[in-house]
């Protein structure tokens, strides 16, 4: 609102665009106390705050004119209609996916095994309880019924590897999603990051592994196995992830990257996605870290670090992140992993080598 208003004092303003904005600002006032899209009366404390937040990904927006602003105040206008609808609804929704209770905010009582061990489908459980949880639904374009039918058919294209399978996704989409809402929750870091992020973020991690065959890349490189011809011997197992993420996405026909805000653009955030998947290659492990390293170094506050280098390290950090679990998990993951590369290991002697 104080931008508005140092736009609308501004000495060049001009009167008829000025006079649609005071206009506009009167009805979005109206609307919000009506609505009640304040924190002392919404559904929780930061529910205006987080809609209010997906218009700008998190940014503070500024503002080049009056008709700018006015543009705006539509959206934000849209934005309450959209969230006026979901509260008429809330409370008869049910979630299509709850089977177990997942306690995705905590690190500690986090266990995958448990989930697997209940549900069989891990991955689905978590995913769609982050999806309901942060109303990730109010921002995609995708039904809730279109994004279960993805995350299950992504669920279902890992493999019964003993390390790289459904399993082992869960917890590095939990992984991921909890060191994104802490680090979004600090003091400095307020207002940096925004829902489109988290969408990325999100579908990055369920799928950074998609398609795994339980071998590493050397081993494909060095077999000349058809995924290492096709990808030129370069990051052959994150490029067969993300090309196989973005198959099952197009033969789904679910607009998940779809969304409400005029920016970014879905090719924007499938290339962020992208990204992200390729920085999970432990061949980029240095590259990763120095280029974090530097961000933090040269830039003069944490809002100025670039976006894109921080949430590939995020992903590339839940990735790697079992050491962190408690001594039983971790225990569990070194025992598979373990096994992933013995396995590995029998094949190479039957093969000669």
């Amino acid at each position: 609102m104080s931008r508005y208003h140092a736009l609308a004092a501004h000495p060049h303003a001009d009167e008829d665009c000025l006079d649609k904005a005071d206009a506009t600002m009167r009805r979005l006032q109206q609307r919000l106390r009506r609505d009640g899209l304040k924190k002392a009366c919404s559904w929780h404390g930061d529910e205006a705050d987080m809609w209010l937040g997906m218009l700008a990904g998190g940014q503070k927006k500024r503002f080049n004119g009056l008709r700018e602003v006015v543009r705006q105040v539509q959206v934000e206008t849209r934005i309450i209609k959209q969230w006026r609808r979901r509260s008429s609804s809330l409370s008869s929704q049910q979630p299509l996916h709850q089977q177990v209770k997942v306690d995705f905010d905590s690190w500690e009582s986090f266990d995958a095994f448990h989930i697997e061990g209940a549900c069989q489908q891990p991955l689905t459980q978590v995913f769609m309880s982050i999806w309901s949880s942060r109303s990730l639904d109010l921002f995609s374009r995708a039904t809730d019924d279109g994004v279960l039918k993805f995350i299950r058919a992504v669920e279902g294209a890992y493999l019964d590897n003993p390390y790289h399978n459904r399993i082992h996704v869960a917890d590095v989409t939990h992984a991921a999603y909890y060191f994104w809402s802490h680090l979004s929750a600090q003091p400095h870091m307020e207002g940096y990051f925004g829902e489109v992020d988290l969408l990325a973020l999100l579908v990055a991690a369920a799928v950074h592994d998609v398609g795994h065959p339980g071998r590493t890349n050397e081993f494909l490189v060095k077999t000349q196995n058809p995924l290492a011809l096709q990808y030129s011997d370069r990051s052959v197992l994150e490029n067969h992830h993300a090309a196989t993420a973005f198959m099952l996405l197009k033969e789904s026909g679910v607009p998940l990257l779809d969304h409400r805000l005029v920016s970014p653009s879905q090719d924007a955030i499938k290339a962020r996605i992208v990204d992200m998947i390729l920085a999970t290659d432990m061949a980029h492990h240095r590259r990763v870290l120095e280029q974090m390293n530097t961000e933090v170094k040269v830039q003069a506050t944490t809002q100025d670090i670039n976006k894109l280098i921080l949430e590939q390290h995020l992903l590339h950090m839940a990735d790697i992140a079992h050491a962190l679990r408690p001594a039983a998990q971790h225990r569990a993951w070194s025992e598979a992993v373990q096994m992933e590369f013995f396995a590995q290991g029998d094949e190479e002697k039957s093969m000669g080598h």
